[in-house]
């Protein structure tokens, strides 16, 4: 099979790369526990301040990096709730539609037991 270049001299042009840049890393060496971030799921379920965080990121001029600093959340999950995506997915924009909207959610994840 010919793929119109020389394989063997492109593999060791990798392998010279390669070693040229790996020579110092120790790979015996364990990643530290404190560079994994945790990824646990945790659902917002204070209206109050899912409402707060909607106003703050509505206004004109707001940042999403600002907005998660003051509120003290991530900036993923005001994203999340400025583009209403993943657990915010079909909130309504008004306070009450709010409000309703997270009762709602918060008796179907009772019923299946997720609290």
């Amino acid at each position: 099979m010919s793929f119109g270049f020389d394989v063997s001299e492109t593999m060791k042009s990798i392998r010279m790369i390669l070693e040229k840049h790996t020579k110092n890393m120790d790979w015996n060496e364990a990643l530290p526990d404190d560079t994994r971030k945790d990824r646990t799921f945790r659902r917002i379920t204070d209206p109050d301040l899912i409402i707060a965080v909607d106003k703050d990121i509505r206004e004109p001029g707001a940042q999403i990096y600002l907005v998660a600093e003051k509120h003290k959340i991530s900036r993923t999950t005001v994203s999340n709730l400025k583009n209403r995506k993943s657990q915010f997915l079909g909130m309504p924009h008004d306070e009450k539609g709010i409000r309703k909207y997270l009762a709602q959610r918060e008796k179907k994840y009772r019923e299946r037991g997720k609290v």
